[in-house]
């Protein structure tokens, strides 16, 4: 495994951020200063002002990690999610991806903390700091790069017109291959095998990589709920809520290391066989009927 900072910029410096030679809608002022001009005529241009958002705030968090400074460059990418969930409020009502995904960002920021309060470790609110802001830049990868698109490709047009899609029986297939595909990664974040097959190992301690798991156990649990997609989807729910509910009552047992070890071990299990299963998933998909007057 190598050294955390490495990683960091290795996920920062992705090639989509070397490719951005600039920011569009970014106008320079004195000293370095930047002021993003979001703009949210439609609902692509929102969606294209929160890709700008969170490029910029990875390129800050790296210039701030390039000087040492992990605590700046922690708080960047915590403050690009606030930013984007601002700008993306308004298409609340058509409940997207996006914007959940975004606030998901947030919590899992919350995550990484009391973890150096019983500990003599010179660094360890460095390190805190440190592989929060390694976890924060792959999710911000995994929101750019899969739940924008889902959003953008099918998720936002099947909500505002849902009749326009009956009976289109290989656009509804690739839209629930999209929302699978996108569940078992979030999955995979937690495992390593989207990035690395060591990279729960960078979570540093225990009491993070639990409180990740927790999360992410019961945010797939919830979107393989969603009312669309049930019922592909309801097998591993049960799976997923236990290995959760099982997490939450261990942690509150402020149990010994070894058994809070062992339990992080086991929801590794079964995160990775959920997984698994999500990507070998072969059914017909159906498209669902409603009444639009046929």
């Amino acid at each position: 495994m190598k050294k955390t900072s490495i990683l960091l910029m290795a996920l920062l410096l992705s090639p989509q951020l070397q490719a951005q030679g600039g920011y569009g809608g970014v106008e320079g002022g004195n000293g370095g200063n930047y002021t993003l001009h979001a703009s949210c005529h439609s609902y692509r241009d929102c969606y294209q002002s929160v890709e700008r958002i969170l490029l910029l705030k990875q390129r800050e968090a790296l210039n701030h990690r390039e000087v040492g400074n992990i605590p700046a460059a922690r708080t960047a990418l915590k403050n690009g999610l606030k930013e984007a969930v601002m700008l993306l409020r308004n298409e609340a009502s058509y409940k997207p991806l996006t914007l959940t995904a975004l606030q998901r960002g947030l919590n899992y920021n919350d995550a990484f903390k009391n973890g150096c309060q019983q500990t003599s470790e010179a660094n360890c609110l460095i390190r805190q700091d440190e592989v929060a802001t390694v976890f924060l830049a792959v999710y911000y990868q995994h929101i750019t790069e899969r739940i924008i698109p889902l959003d953008l490709d099918y998720y936002i047009p099947y909500r505002r017109n849902r009749c326009h899609y009956y009976g289109n029986r290989n656009w509804w297939r690739a839209f629930v291959t999209d929302y699978r595909i996108a569940a078992a990664e979030l999955l995979d974040l937690v495992t390593g095998k989207s990035i690395n097959r060591d990279f729960p190992m960078s979570l540093y301690k225990d009491i993070y990589e639990v409180q990740v798991q927790i999360q992410t156990l019961g945010y797939v649990a919830e979107d393989l709920k969603n009312d669309d997609f049930r019922r592909y989807f309801y097998h591993p729910v049960a799976d997923l809520l236990g290995e959760r509910d099982y997490l939450i009552q261990t942690l509150n047992q402020n149990p010994h290391p070894r058994i809070l070890s062992r339990a992080v071990r086991n929801a590794r299990y079964t995160i990775s066989d959920v997984s698994d299963w999500l990507n070998g998933f072969n059914y017909e998909y159906k498209v669902p009927r409603y009444r639009c007057g046929r």
